[in-house]
């Protein structure tokens, strides 16, 4: 049965370890050399830098059994090769009726292409992200140039007037130039808020102020959009603790989805709000289109085949991505008075005081509905 089975099992005597028996697996796993009857220290020197002699020397003299999970081996082969394996390893000690420990069980999988596997699904999921990200600026081209074309335009007059009063009027021409530094440096900050949204880098998570992302997401989610209410109830002092651009990129995509949903809509309103609960901040974002059809509120957030004619129908997906990423959860409710709203949960940042009564006046539905 040892001999057949998928992990490798071998069993050692005496503190020298003296392995007695290895089944096929280990054979394979050490390069099928000379080990029956001889110390794993001889056997298999390259274990000793590793720590994993010391673990079988604790083992053996304190009788306590030894396991753990996605250990980092390296072996080397007789082939001069270098093997680098990840291992669940488990070491049992073998005693007498005296309880006197005279061996240990050596027992082991090799988890390597599963941990490869997951390194995968991870870096695909990053991927995915990215691309989504790349694909909002894409469909946001057009409204992004009329966003820009606004301040730019403004600081073009601005500067155009300064030039015809700085010889008669001095003072006001100065004005004008203040003003067109402003209306570049708006411009300036709807450019590096694209730019950042679409740099690609691997997840940070640090502090944050949640109401600073609402606002750079809105700045590039409803651009286009001028029509649109936005009602904004997050404190400022609310610290979460998130990777911001990806945290911006739920935002942006859920606000897209409200302001077009509400694209035939004569009262055009989206509200975001937040609430501290204990360990965790709600967020929702609510909108007063039609609502969600009832047959889609459960797959909502699967990827599937878009219900609008430019879309991927992977928004909400990798929204759900990263919301679990971050350890939290999303989900969606059509609101009884018309419009649906989308919850998600992000990790508090330690330190916030979540018992302030004016905060928490603003926030009960939130509260509410995420209890």
């Amino acid at each position: 049965m040892f001999d057949q089975a998928p992990g490798f099992i071998a069993i050692a005597s005496g503190p020298e370890h003296r392995i007695e028996f290895c089944n096929q697996a280990y054979h394979a796993h050490v390069g099928h050399r000379k080990v029956i009857g001889l110390p794993v220290r001889e056997v298999l020197p390259e274990l000793e830098s590793q720590g994993i002699l010391d673990i079988l020397d604790r083992v053996y003299t304190s009788g306590i059994a030894y396991t753990t999970r996605e250990a980092m081996v390296t072996l080397f082969q007789p082939d001069g090769t270098i093997e680098n394996l990840c291992m669940t390893l488990s070491y049992t000690p073998i005693k007498e009726e005296d309880g006197t420990v005279f061996g240990i069980l050596y027992e082991g999988i090799d988890t390597t292409e599963e941990k490869r596997a997951k390194e995968e699904v991870r870096r695909l999921h990053g991927e995915l992200i990215h691309m989504s990200r790349l694909s909002a600026m894409g469909t946001m081209a057009s409204t992004l140039a009329h966003e820009l074309n606004q301040p730019l335009t403004a600081a073009l007059n601005f500067c155009r007037a300064a030039g015809r009063l700085v010889a008669t009027a001095p003072e006001q021409a100065a004005g004008a130039i203040h003003q067109a530094g402003n209306c570049i440096e708006r411009a300036g900050g709807i450019i590096r808020s694209l730019r950042e949204t679409t740099k690609r880098r691997p997840p940070c998570r640090s502090a944050a102020s949640l109401a600073e992302i609402v606002r750079e997401a809105a700045t590039i989610g409803l651009s286009g959009h001028e029509d649109l209410q936005l009602s904004v109830n997050v404190p400022e002092e609310l610290q979460v603790d998130v990777d911001r651009i990806q945290l911006e990129q739920v935002f942006i995509n859920l606000m897209r989805n409200a302001a077009e949903a509400m694209y035939d809509s004569a009262y055009k309103s989206l509200t975001i709000e937040a609430a501290a609960c204990p360990g965790e901040v709600v967020v929702s974002v609510t909108d007063r289109g039609p609502g969600l059809p009832p047959d889609l509120v459960a797959k909502l957030f699967e990827m599937t085949d878009s219900t609008k004619a430019t879309g991927m129908g992977v928004g909400l997906s990798i929204c759900r991505t990263i919301v679990d990423a971050h350890g939290g959860r999303i989900w969606a409710e059509n609101n009884p008075m018309g419009g649906a709203t989308f919850f998600f949960s992000i990790p508090e940042l330690d330190g916030f005081d979540a018992t302030n009564d004016d905060f928490r006046a603003g926030i009960g539905r939130v509260s509410r509905s995420a209890v």
